[in-house]
């Protein structure tokens, strides 16, 4: 929704939590009369609060979805899971106690949507992991501090993704490095969509 300044401030004022919309990264905007700029930006992913300023340029927002709460299913509730045939199959869990090892798992869903989510992240970790190996000429190398480590990052405010060096820190798994940064761009250009998929999990 395109909101004007006024209209937006409007709405802040109401209690409602409004994110810009060409934005991924997990922040909002809110109204909070005790903060010192009354108006503020809180970002979840590092608990930390600044005002707002520049972000009043931004033309379309969006309402800001919570986290919601951990869910473990309960007797008596129906979920969804994941077949060994990559199936996504239904089931209604009768004892908790009994089916504890299942759940742990972590193959267990809510909804449908989720179980689809989770099989779609399945098979493009799968694709990417296997394109990785084949271009490193088959075997995934180690992390190597102080050189240059290669992989794909998230482009946060274009929702894309772009070749990245890490030297000091390694922030993936040893599979999501590969050994040039030519490399990590042709895998960009072959995988962008699954690549995307990783990376905003």
């Amino acid at each position: 929704m395109t909101l004007t300044k006024r209209e937006l401030t409007q709405k802040l004022l109401n209690g409602e939590k409004l994110k810009p919309k060409n934005y991924s990264i997990k922040y909002y905007c809110c109204y909070d009369e005790t903060y010192t700029s009354p108006f503020r930006i809180v970002k979840v992913n590092l608990c930390n609060n600044t005002a707002m300023n520049e972000v009043w340029n931004e033309t379309e927002w969006e309402i800001y979805k919570e986290t919601p709460e951990w869910w473990e299913p309960k007797n008596g509730d129906k979920v969804y899971y994941i077949d060994v045939k990559g199936n996504i199959l239904t089931m209604q869990i009768w004892n908790c106690e009994n089916d504890k090892s299942i759940i742990k798992q972590g193959n267990i869903f809510k909804t449908k949507e989720e179980a689809e989510n989770e099989l779609k992240l399945r098979a493009a970790k799968y694709r990417v992991k296997k394109r990785i190996w084949e271009l490193n000429g088959g075997k995934f190398i180690e992390f190597n501090p102080g050189a240059d480590n290669y992989s794909f990052d998230l482009e946060y405010r274009n929702k894309g993704i772009f070749s990245d060096t890490w030297k000091i820190i390694k922030l993936y798994p040893s599979w999501q490095y590969l050994k040039t940064k030519q490399l990590t761009d042709q895998l960009i250009r072959e995988l962008h969509d699954d690549l995307l998929l990783i990376r905003s999990e």
